[in-house]
């Protein structure tokens, strides 16, 4: 902890929850969000919690220290100390290096990490740099083609290890993203989560997996554009006239029609409703 400033610094943190409170203070709230959370109502993560809390570290005092062996043995896989890296996905909404980083340090440690299907850097990447086991966390989808590709690559590229998981839906708490809505999209894939989204983005976005749209057209979900004119008597920079103009064609029938003239991919982006009494 620095003294002048109170603040905390990477070489302060002694335990888990020192680092997961730095984690908090440093990540954007989304970020840090869908780092901390897990699936369904957390019961596991808090079963988990407990159990760890209920175990002990005992010293044996007066010991020979000449030869220590922590290895084990997981999934056929000898490691040299009995903890493992485990997969993640997006981890370089964590950290620029992302997997590069925990990959650097299984191996530096000499045990094993995972990649997740939704992993930032690639299969080939990381068995390329590095040799020390590693394991592909893969999310089972629909499409049965799909599966058999992204198992096939997960074995050109030397995998020592391939995961199958059904991905479940994440539960009824709100995590707020904060990053835009590809980032949005993106965090619900990898988490089959459901998420909200606008059209313009849904239909333009190229990563949907295995998202589909349940409900759309619903009243309470309606959102509203609009546009305001800066006021001159505030700012009296402001080309008001030109605002104004701009203003009247979009309410006219003219930009009306263009309006819901505006297609990606062939559909309808907008509803105008300048000129609808109800709205």
């Amino acid at each position: 902890m620095d003294a002048d400033t109170g603040t905390m610094r990477l070489g302060d943190c002694c335990n888990f929850y020192d680092f997961r409170a730095l984690a908090k203070r440093r990540l954007p709230a989304p970020i840090f969000d869908y780092i901390d959370g897990a699936a369904d109502d957390e019961v596991t993560l808090r079963q988990n919690a407990a159990s760890f809390e209920r175990c002990d570290l005992v010293p044996n005092v007066l010991r020979g220290v000449g030869a220590i062996d922590l290895s084990v043995t997981v999934m056929g896989q000898k490691l040299a100390m009995p903890v493992y890296c485990s997969p993640t996905a997006l981890q370089r909404l964590f950290h620029h290096d992302g997997e590069r980083a925990v990959a650097a340090a299984a191996s530096k440690f000499g045990t094993m990490f995972g990649v997740s299907s939704l992993g930032t850097v690639s299969l080939e990447e990381l068995r390329k740099a590095y040799d020390t086991p590693q394991v592909y966390q893969f999310y089972f989808h629909k499409d049965r083609a799909l599966n058999r590709v992204m198992m096939q690559r997960a074995k050109d590229a030397g995998i020592d290890i391939e995961k199958e998981l059904n991905a479940r839906t994440l539960g009824p708490w709100y995590k707020s993203i904060g990053q835009g809505m590809g980032a949005a999209l993106n965090t619900a894939g990898a988490g089959n989560a459901y998420v909200l989204s606008d059209r313009g983005t849904w239909i333009h976005f190229k990563n949907k997996g295995d998202l589909q749209i349940l409900v759309e057209g619903d009243k309470h979900m309606f959102n509203q554009y609009g546009v305001m004119l800066v006021n001159p008597e505030k700012h009296p920079n402001v080309k008001k006239n030109l605002g104004q103009q701009f203003i009247d064609w979009l309410v006219s029938a003219e930009g009306q029609k263009a309006i819901a003239n505006y297609k990606i991919d062939g559909q309808q982006l907008f509803y105008p409703n300048a000129n609808d009494p109800s709205a």
